[in-house]
């Protein structure tokens, strides 16, 4: 896929809702997080792109 074709993914183009009632989770459900977009370039060039996503909120430890 070339550079100009390509479309980067930006997370905050999700509108998120709080239906008020359990929803099933499906495989294009997407859950509410903070999101940050980050980018890697290997040693032979290539470049990686990824997302990482932190829960909303505080994150609690299991001790």
């Amino acid at each position: 896929m070339s550079e100009e074709t390509r479309t980067e993914f930006d997370p905050s183009r999700y509108i998120f809702t709080d239906p008020g009632v359990p929803t099933a989770i499906r495989s294009r459900t997407v859950l509410p997080a903070r999101r940050e977009n980050f980018e890697v370039t290997t040693a032979d060039g290539k470049r990686l792109v990824g997302e990482l996503a932190l829960p909303e909120g505080t994150v609690k430890r299991l001790s």
